[in-house]
């Protein structure tokens, strides 16, 4: 009799075990299913020695209680296999309704099959001390039982490799390759018992792999880390159980005075402090950044005002520094549609500041939550429309006062959804910039207007120039002039045809850039105009500082000319001024009659609004300006 693999896997076995429920670990269901397996199989093993043990003295023992033992043993190796199946479905489906329907077939597949290898005749071989093991149908149906749960394991391994992580599949086949490479040893050498001890290898392939609790804990501190987040949230899917979600950020990395000790014992105090929170699990995001999660809102809020009074202290070894703080709450993840929008609000209401409590932090509210899926759709249909070419151009006639003629025009970006309806530029055009698509769309709509000019050459309707809106990230952008001006290389078009608008604002980092993308695109004719003049981004200084040609009054300046005695007097100063320095002004959100004469009688150069037209698409323009042009002649 030869027990040696045997023992050899329960000692193994206990190792891992003692390991694994020694160490903090994070409730996840595979976690769960795993500890399963190791008990299962360690039963199994203890099975296949007694079984041994057994058939070594079966003349001395009772055939019956011999034949119950063995069978115990050969129905747990299903049993084994079957847990194995069940770690993969619950890693893979998670806990939902699809999982609980396979989970509950592999019980009944199970039970049903122990059933039979009870009911099915067995019989031992016995050669003394040199090799014990058993046979019959009941055996046989053994195999064949283990055989089609691992057809089943693989075929959904397959089918579902999606859903898992190269890493957890790899590990998973691993497993499953040493029990299939002793279950084929075993089956066609009954004397080698090598099923028990290459499971157990299996499962240590598992723990070192996946389900050593080290792995998602953080080193310096000790508290989770956020691969065990984006773990736990990934179980969140599907549950009815929510949770309470606090974003803790603090400022000590950031303060330069702070000696490099100072700061690592600060980090740690935190972090002890943290960890003292009941009914919590603590998960370190970054250097400065913690996510705590409580089943209970009103224990969270509770934490929220430990976390206020005690960051309301000095910490440090001398406990002197004073540290700021800010904090994100999401009440209940109820509000949300799925787990893995947790980050991404987090994210979007550090951006954008919601509803506030107190000085320091901010609350997730439901229209918050709302105005990200709806950003969130945007961006989705921005994709699809540069996918799919429904991103257009709308044009906008700009007059000359003193030709009395239409003489420019502005091109607006405008994209249609699926079923052909304009989205308005005003939800659109923000997101484009906050998701990087802006460049794309931007670099688009200027192919659009260039081909436009080249194959309808509207300059033979009077039209000077067309009028392209750049934003303040294209501005930022290093290959915006090399690209624009490849562009109207591959159309032929002369860049005097262009005048392309710039919104001068202190958002754009890179002034540096900008002007050099100037420098470049004027250097091959195209010129360049200050928009939105008026409304608190640009100035006077900002026009000498810029090699603009034409300056354009904003519509809220406009405006505020016929509302407000006072803002006649400012814009009669500038415009003298920006004329002074002979430069063309052009008044934006003229709508009525009376207001077009007033900025004719001013002296401004060129009016904008919906007097004259809205903006229109491309073919209804072209229509438009031809005509006008026709009326023109026939003056």
């Amino acid at each position: 009799m030869n027990i040696i693999a045997q023992c050899c896997g329960i000692i193994l076995l206990i190792i891992i075990m003692y390991s694994y429920h020694t160490q903090d670990k994070i409730r996840l269901n595979t976690a769960k299913a795993f500890v399963s397996v190791c008990n299962v199989t360690l039963g199994s093993l203890i099975l296949d020695i007694a079984a041994a043990v057994m058939i070594a003295h079966c003349e001395k023992l009772p055939l019956r209680l011999v034949e119950i033992v063995c069978k115990l043993y050969v129905a747990s190796l299903v049993w084994v296999v079957m847990y194995i199946l069940r770690y993969a479905i619950v890693d893979i489906y998670q806990v939902s309704e699809v999982s609980r329907k396979k989970l509950k077939l592999c019980q009944i597949v199970a039970i049903c099959d122990s059933l039979l290898i009870y009911v099915l005749p067995l019989q031992v071989f016995d050669e003394g001390n040199q090799a014990v093991h058993t046979y019959g149908p009941s055996v046989l149906t053994t195999y064949i039982m283990m055989v089609g749960i691992v057809i089943a394991l693989a075929t959904i391994m397959i089918a579902q490799k999606t859903e898992m992580t190269p890493r957890r599949r790899n590990a998973i086949a691993a497993w499953l390759g040493l029990w299939i490479l002793a279950a084929v040893v075993e089956f066609f050498n009954g004397q080698l018992l090598l099923v028990g001890f290459a499971n157990t290898v299996g499962i240590l392939v598992i723990y070192l792999r996946l389900e050593n609790p080290e792995m998602n804990l953080d080193r310096d501190t000790g508290l989770f880390n956020m691969s065990a987040f984006s773990q736990y949230i990934r179980q969140l899917h599907g549950k009815e159980t929510h949770v309470s979600i606090i974003d803790l950020i603090y400022t000590s990395g950031s303060d330069s005075s702070m000696s490099y000790e100072t700061q690592q014992n600060v980090k740690q105090q935190v972090a002890d402090f943290l960890g003292t929170f009941p009914e919590t699990m603590v998960f370190r995001v970054s250097s400065d950044e913690y996510l705590l999660v409580i089943e209970d809102e009103e224990l969270a809020r509770q934490h929220i005002k430990t976390l206020e009074a005690r960051f309301s202290e000095p910490w440090g070894q001398e406990y002197l520094r004073m540290i700021p703080i800010d904090w994100v709450f999401i009440p209940t993840t109820s509000i949300l549609n799925q787990a893995e929008d947790i980050m991404p609000v987090l994210r979007y209401a550090k951006q954008h500041k919601g509803l506030r409590e107190r000085d320091h932090g901010t609350i997730v509210d439901t229209s918050m939550i709302e105005e990200l899926y709806e950003e969130r759709e945007i961006e989705n249909e921005i994709i699809m429309a540069l996918q799919e070419d429904r991103v257009e151009v709308f044009y906008q006639p700009i007059y000359s006062v003193k030709d009395d003629l239409f003489h420019s025009a502005e091109a607006l970006a405008r994209i249609r959804d699926e079923n052909g309806n304009i989205v308005p530029p005003g939800r659109f055009i923000h997101v484009a910039e906050e998701k990087g698509l802006i460049i794309r769309l931007g670099e688009l709509v200027f192919d659009k207007v260039c081909r436009f000019i080249s194959e309808e050459k509207p300059h033979e309707y009077g039209l000077q120039y067309v009028e392209v809106n750049l934003s303040v990230i294209q501005c930022a952008y290093e290959h915006l002039a090399d690209d624009f001006i490849e562009i109207m290389r591959h159309f032929e078009l002369d860049p005097k045809y262009i005048v392309l608008e710039i919104t001068e604002s202190e958002s754009i980092k890179d002034k540096e850039t900008l002007l050099e993308n100037m420098r470049k695109l004027k250097e091959v004719g195209v010129r360049f105009a200050l928009d939105d003049f008026g409304t608190g981004q640009s100035n006077l200084n900002y026009i000498v500082d810029m090699p603009v040609d034409v300056v354009k009054f904003d519509s809220t300046m406009t405006n505020a000319y016929f509302a407000n005695g006072t803002a006649k007097y400012v814009m009669d100063a500038a415009m003298h001024m920006i004329q002074g320095m002979d430069l063309q002004i052009v008044s934006e959100g003229i709508e009525e009659h009376d207001q077009y004469k007033t900025m004719a009688n001013l002296g401004i150069d060129f009016i904008q609004g919906y007097y004259f037209s809205k903006p229109i698409e491309e073919a209804k323009f072209l229509s438009f300006i031809k005509e006008k042009h026709m009326e023109q002649l026939s003056d």
